[in-house]
């Protein structure tokens, strides 16, 4: 009996501790549950939006190519491509003297023409180009106000083609010059731009006269001057004009010759060490036929030491180079039919020569002159000297005719005068013969 009272009391134990076991289990189930949903009830934080930068496409960015200097009322073209050189057609081009206007759109070129304003002084303006779905572009050009000051650009034009000269009559034939020649200067660079410039499209262009002659009369600016007419060959120079000067250009242009004919091409130089070799001008070039000695072509060389001849081919040559002061220069050559014959010819300077003019005897106290010359030509500056025995008298120079004057001196038994000239290095000297007045007999006239 006691026994089964045990049992039963522990019964009641277990089940009590089993009870309280799986109340305290529900209880903390509940509270982590109600602790999660508060976590999940907490208001959420608004997202971040980060926005990336548009960053139009370059296929879609306009390009605008126009004059960077144009002059006031000068009509000039803008012409509107994409990034590859495309044009585009429909854009709208407005000036910043003309946006209160509606604006001029581009045809299928891509281009429109503008014309510059009336200005006061030189004023930059802006170009705008516009299209929907492009980006827009912007160009600066500045326009040249008309009243500012010029400068001109001016010269001849020759044929440097001398004609054959059949009787040789020992003249030469100089370049002739070319009438109806067509002069177009183009500007490349603006000294009042404030960057670098395009070509403008319209060049200043004007023809020669019947003596060769033209002129320009141009803005300060650099400019490519090119000559040219039909039958010659086009001559292209580079000149820099500034205001106010008066740019003296001349060309000279290569006729284009038969075929059957040859061409001989020369270039003279001067060569005298240690100065550097350089151009020589106005050398006389002559060719002669061998075998026909009265058929000659002759011609000139120009400021760049070159001349050109046209002669008969087939045949053989002897050329001839002089010049004063130089040493002459001989050549022979075959020319073919067709042939260009391109010569270098080097030239020496002949020695300088000192040379005095006096009388051939002097009288005892009475004057005369003395003449120094070097290389055949009156000298000034140069020295000149009297010696006579032991005595030697000041040093007098030359006027601009070469002259000194002396007195000679009283004869004292020495028989000769001995005058010394000098110049630049050079000397010479010569004797002259001095007689007493008492020898000199005068003879009256009846």
């Amino acid at each position: 009996m006691v026994g089964d009272k045990m049992n039963l009391r522990i019964k009641r134990l277990i089940l009590v501790a089993v009870l309280t076991a799986l109340l305290l289990v529900s209880t903390f189930s509940i509270s982590v549950y109600a602790s999660g949903l508060r976590e999940n009830l907490k208001p959420l934080k608004p997202p971040v939006i980060i926005k990336k930068p548009i960053i139009p496409s370059i296929a879609r960015v306009l390009m605008i190519h126009a004059p960077r200097v144009v002059e006031e009322r000068e009509p000039f073209r803008v012409i509107v491509t994409d990034y590859r050189g495309n044009p585009i057609e429909g854009v709208v081009v407005g000036a910043s003297w003309s946006w209160m206007r509606s604006g001029f759109y581009t045809g299928p070129d891509g281009s429109v023409s503008l014309e510059a304003p009336m200005v006061k002084k030189n004023t930059t303006f802006y170009i705008k180009a516009s299209k929907d779905g492009y980006k827009s572009a912007y160009l600066t050009i500045t326009v040249i106000n008309k009243d500012i000051e010029t400068g001109k650009i001016h010269g001849r034009v020759y044929e440097i083609i001398a004609p054959p000269v059949e009787e040789f009559n020992g003249t030469y034939a100089y370049p002739k010059p070319i009438e109806g020649a067509k002069v177009t200067a183009w500007r490349t660079y603006y000294p009042h731009a404030p960057q670098d410039l395009i070509s403008s499209p319209y060049p200043y262009v004007t023809y020669t006269d019947k003596d060769g002659n033209y002129s320009l009369e141009v803005r300060p600016a650099l400019y490519r001057v090119t000559v040219s007419k039909e039958g010659y060959q086009a001559v292209t120079k580079t000149v820099y004009v500034n205001s106010y000067e008066d740019k003296k250009v001349n060309f000279y242009l290569e006729k284009i010759v038969d075929k059957k004919d040859g061409v001989i091409s020369v270039y003279t130089f001067a060569i005298d060490p240690p100065i550097f070799p350089y151009p020589l001008e106005g050398v006389k070039v002559i060719a002669t036929k061998m075998g026909l000695p009265t058929k000659k072509y002759l011609n000139v060389t120009d400021i760049g030491g070159r001349c050109i001849l046209n002669v008969e081919a087939p045949g053989n040559y002897s050329l001839e180079f002089r010049k004063e002061g130089f040493t002459a220069y001989h050549k022979l050559l075959y020319v073919e039919p067709g042939q260009r014959i391109n010569l270098r010819v080097g030239m020496r300077k002949l020695p300088h020569r000192i040379e005095i003019r006096a009388p051939g005897f002097i009288i005892e106290k009475k004057e005369f002159k003395v003449r120094v010359l070097v290389d055949g030509k009156p000298v000034e500056g140069a020295s000149v000297q009297l010696i006579y025995g032991d005595i030697y008298y000041k040093i007098v120079f030359t006027d601009i005719y070469g002259y000194v004057t002396f007195c000679a001196p009283k004869f004292n038994g020495v028989k000769v005068v001995r005058i010394v000239a000098k110049k630049d290095g050079l000397t010479t000297s010569v004797t002259v013969p001095i007689i007493p007045s008492q020898n000199i007999l005068i003879i009256h006239a009846p």
